[in-house]
């Protein structure tokens, strides 16, 4: 009785109806405490895959140490599971890329359950699309850590964040839209 007080194993009304329940637990039930790492690097440009800052190579390396870190934090044990490296594709498209199909079927089995990036824009440059990003995470319970803007959806607070900065920033997408929309409508009457 005392162990199942602790939260160690089954307690003995539990192994006997449930004993396949305890033995059988799926991979992903019995590696909670493990932070499956999905790092995903993408530059827009072939050229800017090679350039020193920026690069996909400086991506991952940044992503590998930020990992290597966080190996011993608490309970948790991170590891990278795979790279996903999105090499000359658009931040508007990114999310419809092969590679983060990878990604999300990843995120679907189980294979990741933390997704690691540089920076947002790195993910994608669509506040449309980096929402239904996140309510997939949610979805699939996948965290997400993103290093420059220290994003972190592990927390209440990270995901009121999140939430704030995708409003403003689609708020000024909107803002910028209609200023646009404005200087054609002046430039339309003045000719």
């Amino acid at each position: 009785m005392k162990r199942k007080r602790e939260g160690i194993g089954c307690g003995m009304e539990q192994r006997r109806s449930t004993l396949k329940g305890c033995v059988n637990t799926p991979r992903t039930r019995r590696d909670a405490a493990t932070k499956t790492c999905g790092l995903v690097a993408r530059v827009g440009t072939q050229q800017q895959a090679t350039c020193r800052d920026g690069s996909i190579a400086n991506q991952l390396e940044t992503m590998r140490s930020f990992v290597k870190s966080k190996r011993t934090v608490g309970n948790k044990r991170w590891v990278v599971a795979k790279e996903y490296v999105l090499s000359g594709v658009s931040g508007r498209d990114s999310l419809r890329s092969k590679e983060f199909a990878k990604l999300l079927e990843d995120m679907k089995a189980g294979r990741v359950n933390t997704v690691v990036c540089t920076a947002l824009d790195r993910i994608s440059r669509s506040v449309r699309d980096f929402l239904g990003f996140v309510e997939f995470l949610n979805k699939h319970k996948v965290e997400f850590s993103c290093l420059k803007q220290n994003y972190d959806t592990t927390t209440p607070q990270g995901k009121l964040l999140t939430a704030v900065i995708a409003a403003l920033a689609e708020f000024e997408k909107e803002q910028t839209c209609e200023r646009m929309r404005e200087a054609k409508r002046t430039r339309g009457t003045e000719n």
